[in-house]
C-alpha cells in the first residue's frame, strides 16, 4: 500500500489532517476520509512544519504494513460487549467477571465507549485516570486502569491492535495501606457479643479459627466436616447464586478445626435441628446463608451498640494468619498450611491428604491463647 501523506489544514485556531482509512461497516471493509486534530496553534505547533511532524507521527501505523486493521475501527464499546466481556465466561472466576464489569461500566464507558479502539492513546487515558485517581480515590484510578489494560491485552492478543494505551506506570507511585487484621482481643469480644446468635459465631469462628475465606465460609458441608478427627474439607466457594471450587486448585484441601470450633458448629447444629448433611450456614430454604446479609442483619446492629469494631470477614482471615504465625513462631509456615496458599509444600500442593502437623500444633495453641484471652477479658 502506498504511505500517505494526508492533507493538513488550519481552521479555527488550530491544525487538522484529513486522511484515507480503512473501517468496518456492518459486514464490509470500505475506504474512508477521516479528519484528525492535531493540535491547536501554539508553541508546540505554530508552523505548518510543525503539524507535519505531528501528522507523520499519527500515520506512522496507518503506513506500516499490518500496523492498522481496518477491525480497530470498531468502537471500545462495541469490542467490549461482543468480544472482551464473552471471553471473560470461561477465564475468570465470576466474582471477577462482575467487579471488571462493573469498573467498564462505571468508569471507562462513559469517557472512552464511543471512541474507536485505534483512536484511544495515552493522551486520552493518563489525563482521565489521574483526574479518576483526584475525584474517585488511588483505588479506582488502579482499577480502571487494570481494567483498561485488559481489553487491551485482548485486543491485542486477537491482533485487532499493537498498542495498549493503559499499559506500564500511568499513575503516580502510591503507598499501599495494609488491611485490618482481627486480634485476638478484638475477635473474643465478638464473639462475647454474639452469644445469642449461633449462625454468627460459627460463621466468624471458621474465619478466624480455620482462615477461610468469605466465599469458602459459605460454602462448607456438614458432610465435609469430621468432628471424630477434627478436620474440615475445604472444596468450594459460593458466589452470589453461583457454585464454584476453590480460588485455586492448592486452595483445597482439609484444615483443622480447633477445640473451639468445633464448639461453634456443634451449637450451630443443635440449632438448626441436627443436620448431618447441607450447607453449615444456611438460609430458610437451606441454601447457602449470605454473609452480607447476616453482617447487616445481625453482626453490625449487635456489636455497634457495644463499640465493638467489625472489619469484614477478610479481616478475620488475615488475624487467622497472623496470630497462629505468632503462636508457632515458625516465620508463617503454619499459616501458610491453614490459608492454603499456592505455595504449601510439595506434599500438599496438589492434593492435600491430611493437615500438616506444624499447622495442627499451632492452631491448638491459638486456642489455647483463645481460652486465656478470654477468661482475662471475663474477669
Amino acid at each position: 500500500m502506498k504511505e500517505q501523506n494526508g492533507h493538513i489544514f488550519k481552521a479555527s485556531g488550530a491544525y487538522y489532517l484529513k486522511y484515507r482509512t480503512d473501517v468496518v461497516e456492518g459486514d464490509k471493509v470500505i475506504r474512508k476520509l477521516k479528519t484528525h486534530r492535531l493540535g491547536d496553534v501554539d508553541d508546540l505547533c505554530r508552523t505548518i512544519s510543525d503539524a507535519r511532524k505531528l501528522a507523520k507521527e499519527f500515520l506512522a501505523p496507518f503506513n506500516k504494513e499490518g500496523g492498522v486493521t481496518a477491525q480497530s475501527s470498531i468502537t471500545l464499546k462495541s469490542f467490549v460487549e461482543n468480544h472482551w466481556l464473552p471471553s471473560l465466561e470461561i477465564t475468570v472466576r465470576p466474582a471477577t467477571r462482575y467487579g471488571y464489569k462493573r469498573t467498564w461500566e462505571s468508569y471507562l464507558e462513559p469517557v472512552l465507549g464511543k471512541k474507536a479502539l485505534r483512536d484511544i492513546r495515552r493522551a486520552d487515558t493518563v489525563p482521565y485516570l489521574r483526574e479518576l485517581q483526584v475525584e474517585k480515590g488511588g483505588r479506582t484510578a488502579r482499577s480502571a486502569k487494570a481494567v483498561g489494560s485488559a481489553i487491551f491485552s485482548y485486543a491485542n492478543l486477537l491482533e485487532i491492535t499493537e498498542s495498549n494505551p493503559f499499559a506500564g506506570r500511568l499513575l503516580p507511585r502510591h503507598e499501599r495501606q495494609d488491611q485490618h487484621a482481627t486480634s485476638l482481643n478484638e475477635f473474643v469480644a465478638q464473639l462475647a457479643a454474639l452469644k445469642s446468635q449461633p449462625q454468627a459465631r460459627a460463621a466468624i469462628g471458621l474465619g478466624y479459627f480455620a482462615g477461610l475465606r468469605p466465599a469458602e465460609v459459605r460454602g462448607v458441608k456438614w458432610e465435609e466436616y469430621d468432628a471424630r478427627m477434627g478436620q474440615l474439607l475445604i472444596c468450594r466457594s459460593i458466589w452470589r447464586t453461583e457454585e464454584n471450587g476453590t480460588k485455586t486448585p492448592g486452595a483445597e484441601g482439609l484444615v483443622p478445626v480447633s477445640q473451639t470450633l468445633a464448639q461453634l458448629l456443634e451449637d450451630l447444629r443443635l440449632h438448626d435441628g441436627g443436620p448431618t448433611e447441607g450447607f453449615i450456614l444456611r438460609n430458610e430454604n437451606g441454601w447457602s446463608m449470605s454473609l452480607e446479609n447476616l453482617v447487616r442483619r445481625v453482626i453490625l446492629p449487635t456489636l455497634r451498640p457495644l463499640n465493638i469494631p467489625w472489619y469484614g470477614f477478610k479481616s478475620l482471615r488475615l488475624g487467622a494468619g497472623t496470630v497462629l504465625t505468632l503462636a508457632s513462631g515458625d516465620r508463617g509456615l503454619s499459616a501458610k498450611g491453614l490459608l492454603r496458599h499456592e505455595n504449601l509444600s510439595t506434599t500438599t500442593a496438589f492434593y492435600v491428604k491430611d493437615v500438616p502437623a506444624e499447622t495442627k500444633a499451632a492452631v491448638q495453641r491459638v486456642n489455647e491463647l483463645f481460652q486465656k484471652c478470654s477468661k482475662e477479658l471475663a474477669a
